[in-house]
Formats: structure tokens, sequence, C-alpha cells
């Protein structure tokens, strides 16, 4: 790097100056938006959508933390990392890590 050439001048947002434009245009591509940027309809769809992953992942921590090992196919510990995968580490656990009870009816 030449030592003659000062640095760029760099705005509070870190932005170097005259690069506004491009960082505006790359963040757009890239489809970062703000939360105000979004419509109504796509706002509720993101809050539908985490709620109902948030449900999903503590309705498996908790079965799991309650859940005798002797029902659990696995090892426990093994399902704790399995859960932190989004969306589909709590689904995988609700359907296949959990030992099915077959009841017979009673019948009289």
């Amino acid at each position: 790097m030449p030592l003659d050439r000062a640095p760029a001048a760099v705005d509070p947002g870190g932005v170097p100056d005259g690069h506004e434009e491009a960082v505006g245009a790359m963040s757009t591509r890239r489809g970062a938006r703000r939360w105000s940027d979004l419509r109504p309809w796509q706002q509720a769809a993101v809050l539908t959508l985490a709620s109902t992953e948030v449900a999903l992942t503590a309705t498996a921590a908790v079965d799991l933390w309650f859940r005798p090992r002797t029902e659990v196919n696995g090892v426990k510990a093994r399902w704790w990392p399995v859960l932190l995968i989004q969306p589909v580490g709590p689904i995988a656990y609700l359907v296949r890590g959990r030992r099915r009870h077959h009841h017979r009816a009673l019948v009289t």
C-alpha cells in the first residue's frame, strides 16, 4: 500500500466516504432489511413462524428434560445439540427421539 495515500474518511456508520450508494445497493441485493421495511403480512408471517419455532423447541426441550432415558431413542445428551438445529432439530426429536408406548385398550 503506498504511503502517500491518506486513509479514506469513515462516517459514524462505518462506511467510507463515497461508498454509501454501493453499500446501500449491496444490502438490498443480499436481502438485508429492517423490520419497518417489511409489509404487515410479512411481519405477521415472521412472527408466526418464529413463535412456532420457539414453541416447538420449548416443547422438545421440556420433554427431553423430563423424559426418562429409557424412553428416549439414543443417548439423551446427543439430542440436546440436535434441538439447536432450527427448525428441523426439535421436529426430529419429537418424531424420532421419543419411544412410543403401545397401550392396549381395555376391553370390558
